[in-house]
């Protein structure tokens, strides 16, 4: 009996190890991005608790490119999306307001976001890679290092929350 609970810790402790080395291996790692690849591209069904409202051709044809807009276009849809009977949880802008443009549509769209109190606005960190000298002597790249954060515009930052919508691709250049 005691020789056989032996032999099943070294089978297993073996087996760890050996896991353990192919996970370092490079076409381990390539074939477990491409189950993740394909397990996030799966089509599913829509939730209908969600809505994407979005700016298209049509829109920019009739108002112009939409970074020329005054942001009282997003004031009265946060407004509009508002209202008592139908009001989101939270309206998301994928879109950044860094800096203040015209007075009175950043006013209104501050107006807009703090009466709603559900407004998240889109903001943004530039990465850049580093070389840093280690302890050891030798340089390692940190191609995610900080290099600036961009917020939005003061008044917005004051009366709504914010979150970062970068993206940084993997290995084999999925996000």
């Amino acid at each position: 009996m005691r020789k056989s609970k032996w032999i099943s810790l070294s089978v297993t402790m073996i087996s760890v190890l050996l896991l353990g080395l192919c996970s370092n291996l490079s076409a381990v790692r390539s074939l477990g991005q491409r189950a993740t690849d394909v397990l996030y591209s799966v089509s599913r069904k829509a939730d209908n608790k969600f809505v994407i409202v979005s700016i298209d051709e049509l829109a920019e044809a009739e108002y112009g490119y939409f970074t020329t807009w005054s942001r009282s276009r997003a004031a009265e849809l946060v407004e509009a999306l508002n209202q008592p009977e139908s009001k989101p949880a939270v309206i998301g802008f994928d879109i950044n307001y860094i800096a203040e443009r015209d007075e009175e549509g950043d006013k209104a769209f501050v107006k807009a976001a703090k009466d709603g109190g559900n407004v998240v606005i889109a903001s943004r960190a530039s990465l850049k890679a580093v070389s840093e000298l280690q302890e050891n002597g030798k340089y390692v790249i940190d191609p995610f290092r900080v290099a600036l954060f961009e917020y939005p515009y003061a008044a917005l930052k004051e009366v709504c929350d914010y979150g970062f919508s970068d993206t940084v691709n993997d290995q084999d250049d999925y996000i």
